[in-house]
């Protein structure tokens, strides 16, 4: 599969290969695919011996370096072999796993990670679906936006993704306000 890499794959700036271990992935390949997709990675393909996983920045590209060493899963073992397996959610960043909450500089690092992934603007696109339904018997634009950010990022916490989501309102209210208010009417004549 190697020789068919195309030259975007091939000169990908910021990739990370991991090995095939003995035996193939197994069980560990679904930890790997979420965290490598939670880190950033919009894409991944086979690579010589390995499966590479490419990223936008070294940001990104670390914090998946730093997962891999952390995760505790020893990927160079046969798959049959006994390991511990990490508990989800799986490559959620830290301050979703510890805090519970979040602190300003959390959430706007969050906010910039939900506007690189595109997952801000499919979560305001529920948000709008939501507000133009409304009405008896509907949950309305925030519960149609939480369960978009559910679909997403299933690693979150559910108590957390009302705090999200407002948050998410309150950026593009803030940065695309004039756009905002006129979707907002616009689906609330129709």
């Amino acid at each position: 599969m190697t020789q068919h890499l195309g030259s975007l794959e091939r000169d990908w700036p910021q990739k990370v290969v991991v090995r095939f271990p003995p035996g193939g992935f197994g069980w560990r390949l679904p930890h790997l695919l979420w965290a490598a997709r939670n880190c950033g990675s919009p894409r991944h393909w086979q690579e010589g011996e390995g499966l590479a996983f490419a990223f936008y920045d070294a940001i990104d590209t670390a914090q998946f370096r730093d997962w891999l060493k952390d995760c505790a899963i020893a990927w160079h073992w046969p798959v049959e072999w006994p390991q511990i397996e990490p508990a989800p959610p799986l490559g959620a960043p830290r301050e979703v796993q510890a805090a519970g909450r979040f602190d300003a500089e959390s959430m706007s690092d969050w906010v910039r990670d939900a506007l690189r992934r595109g997952h801000a603007r499919r979560v305001i696109g529920a948000y709008l679906r939501g507000n133009k339904r409304a009405g008896p018997g509907r949950f309305g634009a925030m519960g149609e936006a939480e369960q978009e950010l559910a679909t997403l990022r299933p690693d979150i916490d559910p108590a957390l993704r009302a705090k999200l989501v407002e948050t998410l309102r309150d950026w593009t209210l803030s940065h695309h306000r004039s756009w905002f208010t006129a979707q907002l009417q616009r689906r609330e004549r129709h």
